[in-house]
């Protein structure tokens, strides 16, 4: 399925390229979106897009910009800012520009906590 901005939900049994949603995306397969996304995104096989107001869930990787909520995949994760939680094989987080982070810094019960990467 293909289709630009859409103003409500996506839903497909196989792949979906769009641009921005304001609803949520759902695929079959693969979701590829060139804009945002304001509500959750689940996919079969990856997910690409910008940023995404709630969680993402992908059965192979997740590349995003800023998500609002939690990520999981089965292998990897590549985001910017994530505010849920992450589970993956492999997670790499960057800066805008691409830069990869320096350190994750985690929040639990108000208390911060910051380690490096390298």
């Amino acid at each position: 399925m293909t289709c630009t901005d859409v103003g409500g939900d996506v839903s497909a049994g196989d792949d979906v390229t769009c641009g921005n949603v304001g609803g949520n995306v759902q695929a079959g397969d693969s979701v590829h979106c060139t804009g945002d996304v304001q509500g959750n995104v689940r996919a079969s096989d990856s997910v690409t897009c910008g940023n995404v107001g709630g969680d993402v869930s992908a059965n192979d990787s997740v590349r995003c910009g800023e998500v609002k909520g939690n990520v999981r995949a089965s292998d990897s994760v590549t985001c910017g800012d994530i505010s849920g939680s992450v589970s993956a094989e492999r997670v790499r987080c960057t800066k805008a520009g691409g830069d990869e982070q320096e350190s994750f810094t985690f929040t639990k019960k108000g208390k911060s906590f910051s380690f490096p990467l390298r």
